[in-house]
């Protein structure tokens, strides 16, 4: 929602949601279900909720956050930005 995620992320990023509701109307296809489990499988084995982790484009972790960042979305936004840089340098 925040305009400074929002401009970084377009520019960056591939954002991949994979969330798990409770209540069945909020259910996702029979296929993203599939998807999202085998996403917790590999990345998210303790069931941490909420999780955000930030991938190269071979899956590999670069930063995992753990819970909602305590950070605003312009702080959390030049982190993304830093790490990525230093990525791919």
């Amino acid at each position: 929602e925040n305009a400074d995620f929002k401009s970084m992320a377009d520019s960056q990023l591939v954002i991949v949601r994979a969330d798990f509701p409770r209540k069945k109307k909020n259910m996702p296809s029979p296929e993203m279900v599939k998807r999202n489990e085998l996403l917790a499988e590999r990345f998210n084995q303790n069931g941490s909720f909420p999780l955000t982790l930030l991938l190269d484009e071979d899956l590999n972790i670069l930063k995992k956050w753990d819970g909602l960042p305590e950070i605003t979305a312009a702080e959390f936004s030049k982190d993304i930005s830093t790490i990525v840089k230093q990525h791919t340098r």
